[in-house]
């Protein structure tokens, strides 16, 4: 086997969700001399990553001599995804002292392992080492950094932060508006809901997401009015049977006093 042909057999082995043929696969690469290979390191990890197996993906970046930023990025997430976050920290700050610039994917991976310690001294320097790169306002960075901002209590940080975005997607709105949510804010949510809904320019569809933390706004302040709004939007949307759904309503209806 070659490097080409293996890249092909992991993609398929990811695709098909085959654990048993990716072991296999794995134990090949080992055996044919490729497991320092940075390449196929970073579909193996993101292979075990895949199959929640995090002690495999940590032990194929480990054998790798010089993992590239794809690698870099592929164990970060692996270990945020899959509740080491305290590890993706560790990495991110050891990557660092190396000569690799990190890109918007271990930046992100960086900042949702900070907001999920939550640690938000290291975030701090996350951000500074962004702002360094120029990278603060792209999009993909900023929904990061405005979720970071959020689930540390730092919500004047977080719209600062969304404010500073040139262009958002759903992803900028639903971060800023979980985050009043989040923090117990239900009418800032609901007004920046309003922002978002007259901005026909964004084309911006509600999201499974986006609705959990309306209806917690609704909750919050006890908004039956809007609540009902919202309900009907989700029958729209056809979101009213996913059960996560169903129970917020159940739980918006019950708090705004319409049992």
């Amino acid at each position: 086997f070659n490097t080409h042909k293996f890249y092909h057999l992991l993609k398929k082995c990811i695709h098909e969700k085959d654990l048993k043929l990716g072991r296999k696969l794995y134990s090949k690469v080992v055996q044919s001399g490729l497991e320092s290979n940075s390449f196929l390191g970073c579909h193996l990890i993101r292979m075990f990553t895949a199959f929640e197996d995090l002690g495999k993906a940590n032990e194929v970046f480990c054998k790798i001599l010089e993992p590239s930023i794809f690698v870099w990025g592929a164990i970060l997430m692996a270990n945020v995804n899959l509740g080491r976050s305290d590890i993706a920290v560790d990495l991110y700050f050891y990557m660092r002292q190396s000569a690799l610039e990190p890109d918007g994917h271990v930046y992100v991976a960086a900042l949702q392992a900070c907001a999920s310690l939550p640690s938000f001294i290291q975030a701090m320097e996350v951000h500074d080492h962004i702002i360094e790169s120029g990278l603060e306002c792209n999009v993909y960075v900023g929904n990061a950094l405005i979720d970071m901002y959020s689930k540390c209590g730092k919500l004047e940080d977080a719209k600062k932060n969304f404010d500073a975005l040139k262009h958002r997607d759903p992803i900028s709105w639903g971060a800023m508006i979980g985050g009043y949510a989040q923090n117990g804010h239900g009418n800032a949510a609901l007004e920046l809901f309003g922002r978002m809904s007259v901005q026909d320019e964004e084309n911006i569809n509600p999201s499974k997401t986006l609705f959990l933390s309306l209806l917690k706004a609704c909750c919050i302040i006890g908004d039956l009015y809007e609540g009902r709004l919202l309900h009907i939007q989700v029958v729209k949307n056809e979101m009213n049977s996913d059960p996560t759904v169903a129970n917020m309503l159940l739980d918006m209806y019950a708090k705004c006093g319409s049992l």
